[in-house]
């Protein structure tokens, strides 16, 4: 029966491409992914008019250039349920320009990438209707906040397929198994510099706007090299005890561990975090906290690590 649809009624699937913009046909029972906020634009593009020099009233004729799509959708980042097994999330990372790499029986490790960088075919399936999007790469961002998720939030675009007409009823998904756990002090530690604080809230920021690019013989979504930034608030622990003020502008080790238990552990770290310069103060739960700017720099290791175990 046709309509009215909810928003809420809806499935995005996704799964990594072998050919770059070439449909691999992500299934809701192998590729579902378990997101929140999902959102799509079905057609984005640059509006180019036709303005004709001659007598008369009326809109000059447009078209749209550069049609592809975009969206974004939120993850709770969770564990596999067993250590060194690829989280259902870890396609998202992959077309966000990480490199995944698995170590049976023990973790698996997603790195900014500059070369090689993969794409994925993401379905965004609605009642009634389905948007394919192919070659499709996106910006990761993450937030971990006391008393909620840890969530990760994808900006994507896509190259753009023709709406096709779909089921009145969604297709029945398959989620991996998952354990999401609130941030919080028995599920979440935080050091930085090695002094294990009092977190309110971190962030990170990719950087990187996935970018369309639209040529003659060659159409695509690319990503431009990051600049991973972010921040955290924690409790101020007194200059006598650790002074960040004197830290700020030299780089440091930063580490959140998210999970206690073998196969639900996500870890983010970074070797070469630089500190402020414009670290202030905030007012948490009537506490005085650090607000504190942070810039993942260059490192051996890569700029941050996020590990799954």
């Amino acid at each position: 029966m046709p309509g009215p649809y909810t928003w809420k009624e809806k499935l995005i699937t996704a799964k990594i491409e072998t050919t770059y913009g070439t449909d691999i046909t992500p299934t809701a029972v192998a590729n579902a992914i378990k997101t929140m906020n999902g959102q799509i634009t079905p057609v984005e593009g640059d509006e180019v008019t036709l303005d004709v020099d001659y007598p008369g009233l009326g809109a000059p004729e447009a078209a749209l250039a550069g049609q592809h799509v975009s969206g974004s959708f939120d993850i709770a980042l969770c564990g596999a349920g067993a250590a060194g097994t690829a989280p259902s999330w870890g396609v998202i990372m992959r077309m966000c320009g990480f490199g995944e790499v698995v170590t049976a029986g023990t973790d698996v490790t997603y790195t900014p990438i500059q070369t090689g960088q993969e794409s994925a075919s993401l379905y965004v399936t609605l009642k009634g209707a389905v948007h394919k999007c192919l070659g499709v790469r996106g910006k990761l961002t993450i937030k971990a906040t006391a008393k909620n998720w840890m969530l990760a939030t994808v900006n994507f675009k896509g190259l753009m397929v023709p709406v096709a007409t779909a089921s009145g009823t969604l297709p029945a998904a398959t989620f991996a198994a998952s354990n999401e756990l609130l941030v919080s002090d028995a599920n979440t530690d935080f050091t930085l510099d090695s002094y294990a604080a009092v977190m309110s809230e971190f962030t990170f920021d990719m950087g990187a706007d996935p970018v369309g690019s639209f040529l003659v013989g060659a159409e695509g979504i690319n990503l431009p090299d990051p600049v991973p930034v972010g921040s955290c608030s924690i409790r101020d622990p007194g200059v006598a005890t650790k002074n960040f003020f004197a830290l700020a502008g030299t780089k440091v080790p930063l580490s959140l561990i998210h999970g206690t238990s073998a196969g639900n552990i996500v870890q983010i770290g970074a070797s070469a975090v630089q500190l402020g310069p414009k670290i202030g103060y905030a007012e948490v739960d009537r506490y005085r906290h650090l607000t504190v700017p942070l810039r993942f720099t260059r490192h051996a290791s890569g700029p941050i690590t996020i590990t799954v175990k």
